[in-house]
């Protein structure tokens, strides 16, 4: 699982944003590169669809925490995300400051 906050204060720009995953279909999902200077890293990635349908919180505070899945064995979908610029977003909004962290997860059979 992956998660994700705010740190120090509530996020004023680029927002963490989610698609729906229960309306992902398997052909939405692509592979990306993304070219370093010294190799080429590869993500996945979703095509636009106007269908998806994005779940975002804007402002969201401190002490808020996104918990979501992002790879399982046993066929759990894993979950879009993104940051994502929201319209109107004023021109003196702090960047955003976040931390993410990636946990591995095992149960029992």
């Amino acid at each position: 699982v992956n998660v994700w906050r705010p740190l120090d204060y509530p996020v004023e720009r680029s927002p963490l944003g989610f698609i729906d995953s229960s309306i992902v279909e398997l052909e939405d999902w692509c592979t990306l590169s993304i070219i370093y200077p010294e190799r080429v890293g590869m993500v996945q990635g979703v095509v636009h669809r106007e269908n998806h349908r994005w779940l975002v919180i804007d402002r969201m505070e401190t002490d808020m925490v996104w918990i979501f899945c992002q790879f399982d064995n046993k066929g759990m979908r894993p979950v879009p995300h993104s940051a994502v610029e929201i319209l109107g977003t004023g021109k003196n909004a702090r960047p955003r400051r976040s931390i993410e962290s990636r946990i591995l997860v095992r149960y029992g059979d």
